[in-house]
């Protein structure tokens, strides 16, 4: 993987931290078609700030370039700029569909990032802030799966307190689980009427889905507790 080092007139000095300060990737887009790293650092000197606020850019041809260096703060997720290490996207995937080669440069940029500082945590924007970035376009849950080596993040524990006994073709599926399983999980209730949260078939399990699926429990007369298992996917799958 090669990381091109970008030459950016500062104003001003990354504010510099620990190794041990980092604890999670947070991924982003540019909300722009096409732009560079230095278009980036341009619009983040006008506002203000010292200069780019990602620590990566990746463009659309998959060259990924180095914006604030790795152990700095950043500027990119408002009180989590020390702990996150920023990866922007050049694209805008509100609307937009990520090519190939970029989608594979971030999960090898992830991959990189995850085996020399032990970060297992990689989150969205929109996770932390109230923002639609990275876009209901970003294959997050796809890039997550990728970096993790799995089809799925989802529990396979084989029972819980619904008695539901799940196999490997209908995972066990509870809050916080991410995946192309939980993305399928929320087509089929938006399909049937839930919302499943602004955010709609992200492919994680958080707030919106809970609900919806304890929703959807208390609809079909099944324990209510935001498990998905046999019972939850036999009736959404009939």
């Amino acid at each position: 993987m090669n990381v091109i080092e970008g030459k950016y007139n500062w104003n001003g000095t990354p504010t510099p931290c620990s190794a041990g300060d980092k604890t999670m990737i947070i991924l982003h887009h540019a909300a722009a078609s096409s732009c560079t790293a230095q278009d980036v650092h341009r619009w983040h000197l006008a506002n203000g700030w010292v200069g780019i606020g990602y620590h990566y850019f990746v463009r659309k041809d998959g060259k990924i370039y180095r914006g604030r260096p790795e152990l700095t703060v950043g500027a990119h997720t408002e009180g989590y700029n020390t702990v996150g290490i920023g990866i922007c996207a050049e694209g805008d995937y509100t609307k937009e569909i990520m090519p190939q080669v970029q989608k594979q440069a971030i999960v090898e940029l992830c991959k990189d990032i995850k085996a020399r500082r032990g970060i297992k945590t990689i989150k969205g924007h929109r996770d932390l802030n109230a923002t639609s970035c990275p876009g209901g376009n970003y294959p997050f849950a796809e890039i997550v799966n990728a970096v993790n080596g799995s089809n799925s993040t989802a529990n396979t524990n084989t029972t819980n307190n619904n008695s539901e006994v799940c196999d490997v073709n209908l995972p066990l599926l509870q809050s916080g689980d991410e995946g192309r399983s939980v993305e399928v999980l929320q087509l089929l209730l938006i399909d049937l009427g839930y919302d499943c949260g602004g955010y709609g078939a992200d492919g994680i399990f958080g707030a919106g889905t809970l609900a919806s699926v304890k929703a959807y429990q208390r609809d079909i007369g099944v324990v209510q507790d935001g498990l998905v298992g046999i019972k939850t996917w036999t009736n959404l799958l009939t």
